[in-house]
């Protein structure tokens, strides 16, 4: 045996420290099949010299042989999501029979939502994944049923959707993150005929013996501060916590929360100690450790971290037994390895990508002599570094302010939180019998909670949060070369090395945008609504027509809350929006000024353009009301022209003034680039668009923003002809109540032959001039035209 184990550890000691950049040649490999771009090439043809050039057969036979494999790995699960596809689920809505785990599910007073298995008719086994949801309605029997407590599986109504991907640029891609899951189709349950108790076959009893676990911690879960407790140590989420998540993002703590190899280091060292401290010898406290870290792994569902951490664990306990030669950055990217081959598709997912990288990078400090309690700010801002251009694309922007409060935080977290968390475990663990743990609970929370409340720094975040938009490859690659070099550079050159990591971020985030040359015209998709936005070159302004909004049909309020957080707000973060010099409001209907109170709690608005009818609207003085002082607001009279934008912009009211409607009254934009111009039509009808043909009969436009989101009694042929209209837009939301656009308007574009777009097909549009590279135009659903 020991000479076996001989030539084993001599086999593998030729792969010694190369593990890594076969790892290196694997993750380039799937980013270059997946985004095809030359970045990634250059990448992948850079570590394949490498690896030629160290002339070992063995190395390049074993990458070629990953490579082939996760190639293959992709293959066979683009398959199986392409069969999917395929599926013609809608025969199967009359009826539905899914099983539901409690582990899986999130149920409120409102609503039943989460994963679950789907049988469909002539399969035996609930086999295929799906998302599902089911609005309770008033006095449904099944609304107080423990669905988060034992597996069921429900009978009813309901119908299935492919969902979209993202409709805006830089929006959140629901479709992909539901893909890696191996989830293809959502169900919308209409009714529930029939619930069951049944455990089907093969199935494991585990999440329900995990929620009986924990329903001590759950049972206090509205709590503010268990509600954090138990997403920090048992990976629990709820309706609490999702209050906080935003502003936890906002300050850069987020992954705190992502239960990762911290929490198991802490845990492990301590419950070893504790073991130590009673008696237990080293080598049983080894092993009795080795089962509780599974065991609580087993609890909190392994999430990315403590696959990662417990996998590098017990491989090194493994290796060290049996005494071959690998070093600790050797196994991290075995590790690693293995998991993208179970599943090629994490390499999407933004806590695999951190949790490995931030080891990787620390084990590199430690290989260099660096001790992590020594040099903890050297570790920490080495690891924002690499996080803050890969989270530059999911929150479009920076804030320096994080450095400050990671720092603060990392004092405090070890010596203070997580002990504070244990007693708090503690407590919830007695006070299912002593509710005098619960009163002592209820008080902690509170204290909290005004502590919070008390010590917001979101002004002070507010100050030092620079956005900037989607950001390009190589600005991500200048920032990830930046910190590159900071590594290296670091131990030896430590001025030269923050100097070059200065220089880095001034170019990206206010050099490179003041250099943009290009003018970008972005109809963004706010549902069944309008919002267009300009964006002037060398980044001097931006204008945006209309808000967008949707009417509420619950109490007295008019507008639904929050609709701008789910399109408008992200989608101009996206584009590098920060301040607005300007917003122009057609007309006082819902769609098209709704999200204006939010939009100016965001962002700081210069000016607002109004017609004489919106100034007298009831409505309008009552959303007026509500907005920041420091807003200008500027009235535009019938028959008046105002110009912006340097004359790249110009407002006008026609002058016939009788009774209209408030689509008759709407402004009209013109906005030019170049030598073409587009004129944004609001909700305009075709008797006022022959006024507007009257009144300006030298008029021009080459686009053409059709009126009234596509419908019928807007965007006449005779304003097509007499603009020459060569390009429309069209801004209507996805299966409208309405029907728009009517089939009568794309009749009419296509009679004068008019290319059109729409964003109820394709999402947001945008088209954009360089003075270099000329005319481009993109939607979000599509590839670029």
């Amino acid at each position: 045996m020991r000479q076996v184990m001989v030539k084993i550890d001599k086999f593998f000691s030729q792969l010694e420290y190369h593990w890594f950049f076969i790892l290196s040649m694997v993750v380039a490999w799937l980013l270059l099949i997946e985004n095809k771009t030359e970045i990634f090439a250059l990448i992948f043809g850079v570590i394949l010299l490498r690896i030629w050039y160290l002339k070992r057969p063995l190395v390049l036979l074993l990458t070629l042989a990953c490579l082939f494999g996760i190639s293959f790995r992709v293959y066979k699960i683009n398959s199986n999501r392409a069969a999917e596809k395929l599926l013609h689920l809608d025969e199967q809505a009359d009826t539905v029979q899914l099983m539901i785990q409690p582990d899986q599910v999130t149920q409120t007073e409102t609503y039943l939502s989460g994963k679950a298995w789907l049988k469909l008719k002539g399969e035996e086994k609930f086999e295929r994944p799906i998302i599902f949801t089911y609005w309770f309605q008033s006095n449904d029997r099944w609304q107080s049923y423990p669905f988060t407590e034992r597996i069921t599986v429900i009978e009813g109504e309901g119908s299935f959707s492919y969902p979209d991907s993202a409709r805006n640029f830089g929006d959140f891609d629901y479709r992909t993150y539901l893909q890696d899951q191996a989830i293809i189709w959502q169900l919308e349950m209409a009714k529930i005929e029939k619930v069951s108790d049944i455990q089907p076959e093969g199935l494991s009893s585990w999440p329900i013996i995990r929620m009986k676990l924990t329903r001590f911690l759950r049972r206090l879960a509205h709590y503010d501060l268990v509600a954090l407790h138990n997403k920090l140590l048992f990976n629990l989420e709820s309706e609490t916590y999702k209050k906080y998540k935003l502003k936890f993002a906002m300050l850069g703590i987020l992954h705190y929360f992502s239960i990762s190899g911290f929490h198991l280091n802490y845990l492990r060292r301590h419950f070893n100690e504790g073991l130590l401290r009673i008696g237990v010898d080293p080598t049983g406290a080894f092993y009795i450790t080795v089962v509780f870290l599974f065991f609580y792994a087993c609890l909190i569902s392994w999430p990315i971290g403590v696959v990662r951490s417990l996998g590098v664990y017990y491989s090194r306990s493994f290796l060290a037994y049996f005494n071959l030669s690998f070093s600790h950055m050797d196994v991290m990217a075995i590790v690693c390895l293995m998991t993208l081959f179970f599943n090629p598709f994490l390499l999407h997912n933004l806590g695999f990508v951190f949790s490995f990288l931030m080891s990787f990078l620390l084990v590199i400090q430690k290989d260099n002599g660096k001790e992590s309690k020594e040099n903890s700010f050297d570790n920490l801002f080495m690891c924002l570094l690499f996080s803050w251009p890969l989270l530059l694309n999911t929150r479009f922007e920076w804030n320096v302010m994080q450095l400050l409060v990671l720092v603060l935080l990392g004092w405090v977290f070890e010596k203070w939180i997580m002990p504070g968390m244990l007693v708090l475990t503690i407590l919830l663990i007695l006070g299912q019998w002593f509710s005098i743990c619960d009163e002592v609970i209820f008080c902690l929370s509170n204290l909290f909670s005004y502590c919070w409340e008390s010590v917001s720094l979101s002004w002070l975040m507010d100050m030092t949060n620079f956005v900037h938009g989607i950001a390009s490859p190589w600005e991500i690659l200048l920032l990830l070369g930046g910190a590159i070099y900071w590594v290296y550079e670091r131990p030896t050159k430590p001025r030269k090395a923050y100097l070059a990591v200065a220089v880095t971020y001034i170019l990206v985030f206010f050099i490179f945008p003041l250099c943009d040359l290009s003018t970008r015209l972005t109809v963004i998709d706010v549902g069944q609504g309008d919002a267009l936005l300009f964006q002037t070159s060398f980044k001097q302004g931006a204008w945006l027509v209309d808000t967008g909004g949707k009417r509420s049909w619950q109490g007295d309020q008019q507008i639904q809350e929050g609709f701008a957080d789910k399109n408008l707000l992200p989608a101009l973060k996206a584009q590098g929006i920060s301040s607005l010099r300007g917003v122009i409001i057609t007309h006082p209907d819902i769609d098209h000024v709704g999200n204006i109170i939010q939009l100016a709690e965001k962002i700081p608005i210069d000016s607002i353009f109004v017609s004489q009818y919106t100034e007298g609207d009831p409505f309008w003085q009552t959303i007026q009301g509500k907005l920041p002082s420091s807003t200008k607001i500027c009235v535009i009279r019938p028959g008046e022209m105002t110009h912006l934008a340097g004359g790249a912009i110009s407002i006008f009211s026609l002058k016939e003034e009788r009774a209209l409607s408030a689509n008759d009254t709407s402004l009209l934009c013109l906005i030019r680039i170049q030598h073409h111009t587009l004129l944004n039509m609001g909700d305009l009808s075709t008797e006022q668009e022959l006024v507007l043909i009257k009144e300006y009969p030298d008029l021009r436009a080459d686009m053409l923003k059709v009126g009234h989101h596509g419908s019928r009694t807007s965007t006449s042929e005779n304003l097509l002809r007499h603009l020459q209209v060569k390009l429309a837009f069209i801004s209507a939301g996805v299966d409208n109540s309405y029907g728009h656009p009517h089939s009568e308007v794309i009749d009419r574009l296509e009679n004068q032959q008019v290319k059109f777009y729409s964003t109820h097909s394709e999402g947001a549009i945008q088209l954009k001039y360089h003075p270099w590279w000329g005319w481009s135009l993109k939607t979000a659903l599509a590839v670029d035209k």
